[in-house]
């Protein structure tokens, strides 16, 4: 894993370029396998009863950053802000040959705590606009309030997120079978909160 950060600092604003770059490899080696249950389950023919499977893929990505930050804030120390955007280089090494994807994302984070120190806010988002996981989103909201009278705080969050199934599933995947074969995007909504007393805990998700 390789990462470099570069810091152009304004007025009251910084402007940050971070480059990133790591590579990963997956194996899979089935020594002693079973020609039946291949065919049965993933509809792969052997050669013979039994015989030996191996699957492999390897991954690069690399990622350019480029973020808008404004922190601190003369008006609340405790605020912070950023935008930017974000270009991924995706090769990925297959069976089958070697393919180029892409991702072009933007996001947002917000994050405030009062100045009476008794609520603290986290915003997130972020929303892929072209490449391989053009559509999806992810947004994410996390508020805690604390009353030091009572020794007591609550939490509360909440998480929405609409994204590509993970590459196995793809059909120009390595490890890919006719049986686990996705084609629709994952929808995942999270909420829940969490209160914590000396003489109680109480949580809800």
């Amino acid at each position: 894993h390789i990462a470099r950060n570069t810091v152009l600092r304004l007025a009251k604003l910084r402007l940050q370029y971070t480059f990133s770059a790591t590579q990963n490899s997956f194996l899979f080696n089935d020594v002693n396998a079973d020609s039946a249950v291949y065919a049965k389950w993933y509809n792969i023919q052997l050669s013979s009863t039994r015989d030996s499977v191996s699957f492999s893929e390897k991954w690069h990505v690399s990622a350019h950053e480029l973020n808008l930050i404004q922190y601190p804030n003369p008006e609340n120390l405790s605020r912070f802000f950023m935008a930017g955007a974000n270009y991924q280089q995706v090769t990925g090494k297959l069976s089958s040959g070697e393919i180029p994807l892409n991702n072009f994302s933007l996001k947002a984070e917000f994050r405030n705590l009062t100045k009476n120190k008794k609520w603290e806010m986290l915003l997130k988002a972020q929303y892929f606009l072209k490449g391989y996981n053009e559509g999806d989103y992810d947004i994410s909201a996390y508020l805690f309030r604390s009353f030091p009278v009572y020794k007591s705080n609550l939490s509360l969050f909440f998480n929405h997120a609409n994204k590509t199934p993970s590459f196995i599933f793809d059909q120009r995947s390595s490890f890919l079978s006719d049986q686990n074969k996705i084609e629709k995007k994952e929808n995942v909504f999270l909420f829940g909160g969490m209160f914590n007393h000396p003489f109680i805990n109480l949580g809800v998700s």
